[in-house]
């Protein structure tokens, strides 16, 4: 078992949302100057290096990921506010 050192800790980067209104929620993020990165690389199936090889393949749960996945930051340095602001923004666009 990993155990941190005594003056440090374990934080992921960034935590992922999937959702329907990803594009939405995504412009209103970016548009308040929070980073958001797009969910892995996409549906496999469709990537050039797998299509040449093998095919196109239909993966339907991946694409729903490429479509509507994205992650918003998540670490140790964010402030309540920034976290107060994330949080409106990705319940404003959930409501919508």
């Amino acid at each position: 078992k990993v155990k941190p050192q005594e003056d440090s800790f374990i934080s992921n980067f960034a935590y992922p949302i999937i959702h329907p209104n990803r594009d939405k929620i995504v412009k209103e993020l970016q548009k308040n100057n929070i980073e958001v990165r797009p969910m892995i690389c996409g549906s496999m199936g469709t990537q050039p290096f797998y299509t040449k090889k093998y095919g196109r393949l239909e993966l339907p749960n991946a694409s729903i990921i490429d479509k509507y996945g994205f992650y918003i930051p998540n670490h140790p340095h964010l402030k309540s506010a920034e976290i107060m602001l994330i949080s409106h923004i990705i319940n404003k666009g959930i409501k919508e």
